[in-house]
């Protein structure tokens, strides 16, 4: 799953990971991520937006989503050098952030670091 609010960089994202051959649902917002997971949505991976619409960040998101799906892997996405630096406790050790704009080996080698974890 793709949260971004931009529709341009969502469709990008979305773009280049059904280029490397993933399965994308990808959403502009929280509100319609938690739809689709309460639909039953089976997910392995999350690419967030650190900075999302609604008044939540990725990573209060992230942690909001892994109490239900523990084994959830997320990978954050930001625009601003300092952006993850300052978002709600961000960044954890566990967790991988990729720099926008982003190309497809950086978007692929994040992809593989956060699955083979």
């Amino acid at each position: 799953m793709v949260i971004e609010d931009s529709e341009e960089v969502r469709d990008l994202a979305a773009k280049l990971l059904t280029g490397l051959d993933y399965l994308v649902t990808a959403v502009p917002d929280v509100a319609d991520a938690r739809r689709i997971l309460a639909d039953g949505a089976v997910l392995d991976l999350v690419l967030s937006d650190v900075i999302l619409p609604g008044g939540m960040s990725g990573p209060e998101f992230a942690r909001e989503i892994r109490a239900s799906h523990p084994d959830l892997k997320v990978i954050f996405m930001s625009g601003f050098a300092t952006e993850a630096d300052t978002s709600d406790g961000f960044p954890e050790a566990s967790q991988v952030l990729i720099r926008k704009p982003f190309q497809r080996l950086a978007l692929a080698t994040a992809l593989r670091d956060a699955l083979d974890d």
